[in-house]
């Protein structure tokens, strides 16, 4: 069974976002949902699906809602021209997880190439700041030399045969 990535853009969605992590959350969503496609059916279980405290004023330029329809149902208005990123497991978005370490794993995804399939990058990408700053995070694990994605760790394990060292020879 092959899996399906989602892709996003990491710099395309900061930009858009303006760095707020409310609109950040929403905007990774819309990516994963596609244009024009339904997110929610209200403004306020988009808030309760995504687990975010408040709708930034800017979420019009992004979501289209439909006055028509009652509940007035949103509609991702948001594309992905350019995918940079990807994911295997949307999970991390509905988490009850901090916006915070929500953001922090897509800042980790950004970093991985788009055409591998490996659920990690090295640790050396990050410097001691950064890897201090993300240590707490529920979405990883870091050791070995490596941050792990650890949402994606068993789905890649299903998906791609690891190769023994007697295998090559």
């Amino acid at each position: 069974m092959k899996l399906q990535k989602y892709y996003f853009n990491w710099n395309k969605i900061l930009i858009d976002s303006k760095r707020q992590h409310e609109l950040i959350i929403i905007l990774t969503y819309a990516s994963y949902i596609g244009y024009n496609r339904l997110m929610s059916n209200s403004k306020g279980h988009l808030l309760s699906l995504l687990k975010i405290d408040n709708l930034p004023r800017d979420i019009n330029k992004f979501v289209k809602q439909n006055k028509k329809s009652k509940p007035y149902n949103l509609f991702s208005i948001y594309k992905v021209n350019e995918p940079q990123s990807f994911f295997v497991n949307q999970g991390f978005m509905f988490s009850d997880a901090k916006p915070i370490f929500r953001i922090q794993y897509l800042w980790l995804l950004s970093m991985r190439s788009i055409d591998t399939s490996n659920n990690f990058i090295p640790i050396e990408y990050l410097n001691d700041k950064e890897i201090n700053s993300i240590k707490h995070n529920p979405f990883i694990e870091v050791k070995h030399n490596r941050i792990t994605f650890t949402l994606e760790q068993n789905m890649f394990k299903n998906q791609y045969k690891t190769i023994t060292q007697g295998e090559l020879n």
